[in-house]
């Protein structure tokens, strides 16, 4: 489904930036200017253009709204990458394999030098 979703808003959001970069500038006259026209004249296809501009646009967010609604309601199906990750390495720290076994068998013990607890006071030496 999610495939379908992601194919279709590809398709939307190609056709969207075509039609809008098909759109001719009229330089900020906003619509405003008269003459009858039908749809084959310059301003019968900046309607056109704008039509089809504003279906798309609404194709465009109704999909969107759709696949945050389909992500929202499967979200526990399935965990992102980080997610995964984490939790890998949870249960690497949990249950270590032979491999980690035997390095840590053969890493020397690492005591301290000094003892913690040693009772020689400041200034004092032996």
């Amino acid at each position: 489904m999610m495939t379908f979703l992601l194919s279709l808003h590809f398709v939307i959001t190609i056709a969207l930036v075509a039609i809008i970069l098909l759109q001719k500038s009229e330089g900020g006259a906003w619509g405003m200017g008269g003459g009858a026209g039908g749809v084959l004249t310059p301003r019968g296809q900046a309607n056109l253009f704008t039509r089809i501009t504003a279906i798309l646009a609404g194709l465009f967010i109704i999909n969107c709204l759709i696949m945050a609604s389909y992500i929202h309601h499967h979200a526990g199906e399935k965990k992102s990458l980080i997610d995964e990750a984490a939790q890998s390495v949870v249960q690497q720290a949990q249950y270590p394999t032979e491999a980690q076994r035997a390095v840590n068998a053969k890493a020397p013990s690492r005591q301290a030098s000094v003892p913690v607890g040693s009772s020689l006071k400041d200034g004092q030496t032996k």
